[in-house]
Formats: structure tokens, sequence, C-alpha cells
């Protein structure tokens, strides 16, 4: 069975989606440093974000793409990035950074329609909520 291409994580603990990232990026060995990119919600560049994707890695199986505050990304440049993720090579795993913190009404009623494509597509995507304990 193949790795997911896509890694959809949520919530409000940074530090845990940190070291998450961290043992994703150690997976690529010692090339990772020229197969990783990262990209911010607000100013998605969803061409570039296209091109970095169909990139074949150098000198590794796969390449990481990272998307953090991936809630600021607009409705419009979500919808596009929804078409990006049924086409990804398998040599690109991207990882969606979506900070929400619980209970708040868009992560308890609806959530966004990244996380609703994620949900949708088990057999491409892993889910994981990061939520710092309350008490």
């Amino acid at each position: 069975m193949n790795p997911p291409s896509v890694y959809m994580f949520y919530g409000d603990n940074p530090l845990a989606i940190s070291e998450t990232i961290s043992d994703l990026q150690a997976k690529l060995g010692d090339s990772a440093e020229f197969n990783v990119q990262r990209f911010t919600g607000a100013s998605l560049d969803i061409e570039q974000l296209r091109a970095t994707s169909k990139a074949l890695p150098f000198l590794s199986e796969r390449r990481l793409i990272i998307v953090e505050s991936a809630e600021k990304i607009s409705d419009k440049n979500s919808e596009k990035v929804v078409e990006l993720l049924d086409d990804l090579p398998e040599t690109t795993a991207l990882v969606i950074i979506e900070t929400v913190v619980p209970k708040s009404a868009r992560d308890e009623k609806k959530p966004s329609l990244l996380r609703q494509w994620a949900t949708d597509h088990p057999e491409k995507a892993f889910t994981r909520a990061f939520i710092n304990p309350k008490g």
C-alpha cells in the first residue's frame, strides 16, 4: 500500500504538528533539504503550488510540500487546491495545516472544503487532529 498523497493536519497544537512534520521530513533522508517546499495559505500562489507538486523529487522517492495556515486560503483558491488534490502524483506528499480552535463554529459544524475532501478520500489522504488537552 502506498503512503497517502495528502496529509490533513488541523488543530491548536503547533508543537505536535511540527514534530509530525519533522518525522515526515526525516523519511526523505539526506536529500530532504532539496525536496521540501513551504507555502502559506494567505499568500498561496496556486500555479506555483501546482508546478511544485508536479516536479520530480531530487535524489528521493518523494517530495514534501507543506501548506501552512490553510484556513486562510480564499474559497476560490480552496476550490483550485481541491482540483489539484485529485491529480497529485505519487511522488508528492502534500501536508495541509489548518490552525483551528476546537469547539469553534467552523470546526464543529462545517469542516473546511480541504478537510472535507481529505475525509471523503481516505484512500489518498490521512487526516489527524492535533488538539491541546484541556483541563
